[in-house]
């Protein structure tokens, strides 16, 4: 039944960064995908015109931040296949060539995307969740309104083992496991030694700022005067497991 996102990822790691990263990000990704009837294939123009249905928006009208290409991007990949981050290549939608297309001259088949079982059992509930969390994240923090904001961009750099969703996920884990305590940066580093040292750090500034976790400088005595210490994070109490 979830074959195609099985093959494309096969492991524990490759399935949370295809949720987070694969889906999540950007937000008109998953809006993308939430858009699509799972009984029915989507053309190039099919899928733009049900974008703009699901959104509210009138797909002759110029102010729709999204254009065709991009829409269509977020199922094939373009510019780039080289970047695992798009519906098909996470097995979230399965690119099809069963729709006719006629033209002055013949009758061609043109190729289609339809959401996958694993796009809809999984991939409609987690852009569900994700508008939610945004939607609380902005009412304390109002510039962070995105998805995007919180779980960074789909690509991997090549200096990092993993996209940074992935990591923003293992910090909230660790820090929901152990929801009383507080953790230096070094900690956390020693804690998830297979996540990048920099990549943990940028991960902490971008949930602090969001306010998905909390942090402070405690006081120390240094040669006899209290200074500002080093940074400690905890899990805020609205994100800790019940």
């Amino acid at each position: 039944m979830y074959e195609e996102f099985k093959k494309a990822n096969p492991d524990f790691q490759s399935r949370i960064e295809a949720f987070t990263s694969g889906i999540l990000s950007p937000d008109s990704k998953g809006i993308t995908l939430v858009s699509m009837d799972p009984s029915r294939a989507y053309t190039y123009r099919e899928l733009y015109k049900s974008v703009c249905a699901f959104s509210g928006f009138d797909p002759g009208l110029s102010e729709f931040p999204l254009t065709h290409r991009s829409i269509w991007g977020y199922c094939d990949g373009t510019p780039s296949r080289r970047l695992r981050s798009s519906l098909d290549s996470i097995g979230a939608v399965v690119k099809l060539k069963a729709k006719r297309r006629s033209t002055s001259y013949r009758s061609l088949l043109a190729t289609a995307y339809q959401k996958t079982d694993a796009g809809r059992d999984f991939g409609d509930p987690i852009v569900a969740m994700g508008t939610y969390t945004v939607n609380e994240i902005t009412k304390r923090k109002p510039k962070y309104s995105s998805l995007w904001r919180l779980l960074g961009s789909a690509p991997k750099s090549p200096e990092t083992r993993y996209r940074a969703g992935f990591t923003r996920y293992k910090i909230i884990k660790f820090l929901s496991e152990n929801p009383t305590e507080e953790f230096r940066r070094e900690d956390i580093i020693l804690a998830l030694s297979q996540l990048d040292d920099t990549a943990i750090s940028n991960a902490l500034n971008s949930l602090g700022e969001a306010g998905a976790i909390d942090f402070y400088s405690p006081y120390r005595d240094v040669r006899g005067e209290k200074v500002c210490g080093w940074a400690e994070y905890i899990l805020v109490k609205s994100m800790r497991k019940k």
